[in-house]
């Protein structure tokens, strides 16, 4: 079988429950298309991705193989059951695609599907040279914290804070090595990088755009849809 240099899970299990919708948010229609395949598009595309592994819900995966074979979306290798919990699909799709012995490991939200080429790329560079990058964008609004009763107690400077988002790339052990260990303590993490960090590895942070943004709500998917009505008539 052919070693896989760079691999990309994407968990895809979701069925999007702040959506008011009967439809998982990942087939949900932008201009006709489905998000999930506007997110494989880019990794289709971009010539340094090798091999994608998907992890979705059982009751998706006729559906998920009718949808990637009508787009010619032929990186994906495998799909796969995905879990309860996001970490619990990444988990599964990490044991699938060691088959493939990638050297390097992107994790992407299906639900993302305005990542950019540029920036799967300048992750991938980043990888190599530090083990662990991630996407980060500044913070707009003032950040605080409260206390139990919901009073503001402090408002820290928003300098040395980032919003985090994905595709989050690692050298393929030190994410294996990151997931194992969450599953031996029954941590449970945010997304890849809490994972990674609580190791103490270092993880650099690689400065994105606020239009790799990740469909979540009502208003997510509204703006979605313009955004990709702007492109098409541009």
């Amino acid at each position: 079988m052919k070693k896989a240099k760079v691999g990309v899970i994407i968990p895809a299990a979701g069925i999007g429950k702040r959506m008011n919708s009967s439809v998982p948010k990942q087939f949900l229609l932008l201009e006709k298309i489905p998000i999930l395949i506007r997110t494989l598009q880019v990794f289709q595309d971009c010539k340094d991705i090798d091999t994608i592994v998907l992890a979705v819900a059982s009751s998706t995966i006729k559906k998920t193989q009718q949808l990637i074979h009508r787009y010619g979306i032929t990186k994906v290798s495998k799909i796969v059951v995905g879990g309860k919990e996001r970490q619990d699909s990444v988990r599964m799709g990490c044991d699938a695609i060691k088959m493939f012995e990638p050297s390097f490991i992107l994790v992407h939200d299906a639900v993302r599907p305005f990542v950019s080429e540029s920036l799967v790329l300048q992750l991938i560079r980043a990888a190599k040279k530090y083990g662990a990058a991630i996407p980060a964008v500044p913070m707009k609004d003032t950040i605080s914290s409260v206390d139990s009763e919901s009073f503001l107690t402090t408002i820290p400077t928003r300098e040395h804070y980032r919003n985090i988002q994905t595709p989050q790339a690692f050298r393929s052990e030190i994410l294996f090595h990151a997931e194992e260990q969450a599953r031996q303590e029954n941590f449970i993490g945010t997304d890849e990088s809490s994972l990674v960090h609580r190791l103490g590895l270092p993880i650099y942070c690689v400065e994105s755009s606020f239009s790799n943004f990740k469909i979540t709500t009502d208003i997510d998917f509204e703006f979605a849809k313009m955004l990709i009505k702007k492109r098409v008539s541009s």
